[in-house]
């Protein structure tokens, strides 16, 4: 799972872990699922293959995180490992 993925660094990052090693699956997070959905279509569109689900998640939502712990339980059983790239924005 890498957040902030739709965009900047975040982005960059699932990129070069996605070239690299395809074979794992990526989950990319994001505080819009829209821009996730962009972003995915921009890294399909550089080649990229690797499975890649968009997630919707802002780190400064409990809701948020509450679900997609939950989400990743549920379908994957658990997370093997995580880049944190998400800007908070200040309060």
């Amino acid at each position: 799972m890498c957040t902030g993925a739709s965009q900047g660094l975040g982005l960059a990052i699932l990129q070069v872990a996605a070239l690299r090693d395809p074979s794992p699956i990526y989950i990319l997070a994001c505080r819009n699922v829209a821009s996730g959905n962009e972003a995915l279509n921009q890294l399909r569109g550089e080649g990229i293959k690797a499975e890649i689900e968009v997630l919707q998640l802002d780190v400064t939502n409990d809701e948020h995180i509450i679900s997609a712990i939950k989400f990743v339980e549920s379908k994957y059983g658990k997370l093997d490992g995580m880049w944190h790239y998400q800007v908070a924005s200040p309060l």
